[in-house]
């Protein structure tokens, strides 16, 4: 059970969200299935535009679900034997990695590089943020908890004009939060650095 709903969670096919009072509530997201059942065709598009190594790429981190570039990379860098590489690599995200057979050819750090910049210039790989594995709805009210507690009016009425300026900086922290816009140079630098930055991670595309 624990295991089939952090697959899910991964896939972005489920939301959650723990409260302060430490109560955690799920939801169906039922926006990113359909991408996910046609994720084959946009591999598939992935290797027309940018050749073999954006769809090995980007085959992979669908498999993943969603991983930083680091770890993609140590993923797809290989020496020509993926599956022996897989067997060692221990946990991905929280789950077992058994993706060896994904990407049996080797593909060299320069490769893989120019793939993730094509992927990341043509939008099949964004960014992932925290607030993407909220509803739309619990991230909006997290928001909303948080401003009503820094001004101080969590339980006075507001007046109408007050109201909609509250949900109006509440629109655009949550449009703030939920950008997943990123850059290829961003990613490599990222990429050389020897610790990966906090919320710079990237993920299939499930728009």
């Amino acid at each position: 059970m624990k295991s089939a709903l952090a697959a899910l969670i991964q896939l972005r096919l489920v939301y959650h969200h723990t409260s302060s009072e430490g109560l955690s509530t799920y939801q169906a997201n039922q926006k990113n299935v359909y991408p996910l059942l046609r994720s084959g065709r946009i591999i598939q598009l992935a290797r027309e535009t940018g050749g073999p190594s954006a769809e090995a790429i980007l085959r992979e981190l669908t498999l993943l679900g969603y991983a930083t570039v680091q770890e993609l990379e140590a993923q797809v860098v290989g020496d020509g034997n993926m599956e022996e590489q897989n067997d060692h690599s221990g946990q991905v995200n929280g789950h077992q990695n058994n993706t060896g057979s994904s990407n049996p050819e080797s593909m060299d750090a320069s490769s893989f590089r120019a793939g993730l910049v094509h992927l990341i210039d043509n939008r099949y790989i964004t960014k992932l943020r925290d607030a993407h594995f909220q509803s739309p709805f619990d991230a909006a009210k997290e928001i909303e908890r948080h401003l009503n507690a820094f001004e101080g009016s969590g339980t006075t009425a507001k007046s109408k004009k007050a109201q909609l300026d509250l949900d109006e900086r509440v629109r655009q922290q949550l449009a703030q939060r939920l950008d997943d816009i990123t850059s290829a140079d961003v990613i490599l630098l990222e990429l050389a650095a020897d610790e990966p930055a906090f919320d710079r991670q990237v993920c299939f595309p499930f728009q």
